[in-house]
């Protein structure tokens, strides 16, 4: 099996409580056989979160329609640069190891947390938040994880820029 690295993004409500950001980072070490290979705060400027979400405005265009479509990309901004949970940092992290793209995925879980494994990150941590009056309701759910090497390294280089592989490996009793 080979080698490769996963780009992960917690967002704003992974740490909007504590013991749910660092019960999810020991759930990924302890349930996989990745290692944290590059990890930063940071915090997003709406440039970087619209240049990191730039594929999915015409997808939920096309989907919803322009004006729901529109709404529902922009509630996806705020979201992740803090509006929601006044908490504006994000945690970039880029874990190796066997299969680890879809390693993450599968632990990850569905977008929809009301979808998800309910073992899984977006699962357990993930809610669909009804309170702010938008159809369809805000998703928090957790973490990003890349889809693909094409999009991981896409991602890498927005977040870390293109020298993350000089990082060098992290020792996982960071968590």
């Amino acid at each position: 099996m080979a080698i490769e690295d996963v780009f992960t993004l917690m967002k704003p409500d992974s740490h909007a409580n504590p013991d749910n950001l660092n019960r999810t980072l020991k759930m990924i070490l302890n349930q996989t056989k990745l290692e944290v290979y590059a990890i930063k705060w940071i915090n997003p400027t709406r440039e970087l979160i619209l240049a990191h979400y730039a594929e999915v405005r015409p997808a939920l265009v096309y989907k919803f329609g322009q004006e729901k479509g529109e709404g529902i990309f922009s509630d996806i901004i705020d979201y992740m640069v803090g509006e929601f949970h006044n908490i504006n940092e994000l945690l970039a992290i880029v874990y190796r190891g066997p299969n680890a793209i879809q390693t993450l995925r599968n632990l990850n879980g569905a977008t929809d947390p009301e979808k998800a494994d309910p073992k899984s990150i977006r699962g357990l941590f993930g809610e669909k938040n009804y309170h702010f009056g938008r159809y369809p309701p805000v998703i928090f759910n957790v973490m990003h994880c890349s889809d693909s090497k094409e999009t991981r390294k896409i991602e890498t280089e927005l977040f870390f820029g293109n020298n993350y592989k000089n990082i060098g490996r992290v020792k996982n009793s960071l968590f």
